[in-house]
């Protein structure tokens, strides 16, 4: 029989900042246990488990799926669900409960879907590595908690955009989306170094990621904005230069598209707390 072990941090109601930057942790935790059944629970938060060692099943609707160490499964808010560890083995798992408009988008581009809510990703470490930083800043009593959470949770689901998937013969998923940063050079530029034509190239990224190169780049960009509004006292117009914006109006423009506010006032609204 598996001792059993729990770590566990809940933390406070989203924060006006959470709520902008639409990316928050409510509950994150590590379990070793073989003594772990929850037969049917539905949340109204999201859930990502990652099973480092053992095995289980897991149930999304009427769908069972075998869980192993090196998969990590996603529940969708407001799906019935259920999951066991094997009472024999057990598992390890670290998991997470989170929220948010733009890290539900980031699991869309992870590869997670109620179709197919399991990913094999093997080992995994700089996986595992976020998990024990999400455990670890939850745990903490910083003035910065929050926004380091939330920063933690979107940099977990790009780590999970560079593990492998399933691939058709020779489409390279993971090198596509390596290659699409932030601050990334023309597409002519990023085709070459991909070894396609420039029409190629984005109709492989996009049947890879779900959206097309500059798409991708642009909530790259985007959320990397929300952090400097939040995190530092740059201006509208030194965030919009390290960014690539040779037109602060027009990162403004982007900006509120996306996220319903302009730069300043999406700064504003958080000013307090």
């Amino acid at each position: 029989m598996i001792r059993p072990s729990l770590k566990r941090h809940a933390t406070a109601a989203p924060s006006p900042r959470e709520h902008l930057l639409e990316a928050w942790v409510n509950v994150v935790g590590h379990w070793k246990t073989n003594q772990h059944v929850l037969v049917d629970r539905t949340f109204g938060e999201n859930l990502l488990i990652f099973c480092t060692d053992g095995c289980g099943t897991y149930r999304l609707g009427t769908v069972t799926h075998p869980i192993a160490a090196g998969d990590i499964f996603f529940v969708p808010r407001g799906q019935s669900h259920g999951y066991a560890s094997d009472p024999r083995a057990g598992w390890d798992i670290r998991w997470l409960h989170f929220n948010g408009a733009y890290v539900e988008r980031l699991a869309q581009l992870a590869g997670f879907t109620v179709a197919d809510p399991v990913r094999r990703i093997g080992r995994a470490p700089a996986v595992k590595a976020v998990f024990s930083t999400l455990l670890r800043l939850a745990g903490a009593r910083s003035g910065m908690r929050e926004l380091n959470l939330s920063g933690a949770l979107i940099r977990l689901f790009f780590e999970l955009m560079k593990v492998p998937g399933p691939a058709a013969p020779g489409r390279d998923e993971t090198r596509l989306l390596a290659l699409v940063t932030e601050d990334c050079p023309n597409l002519d530029s990023l085709a070459r170094k991909a070894g396609y034509s420039k029409y190629h190239f984005c109709r492989l990224f996009k049947a890879a990621a779900g959206v097309s190169p500059w798409e991708y780049a642009m909530d790259l960009k985007l959320g990397r904005a929300r952090e400097l509004l939040l995190g530092t006292r740059l201006s509208v117009k030194e965030i919009a230069a390290r960014l690539g914006f040779a037109d602060p109006n027009y990162f403004s423009r982007r900006f509120a598209r996306r996220t319903g506010l302009p730069p300043r006032a999406y700064r504003g609204r958080t000013a307090a707390g």
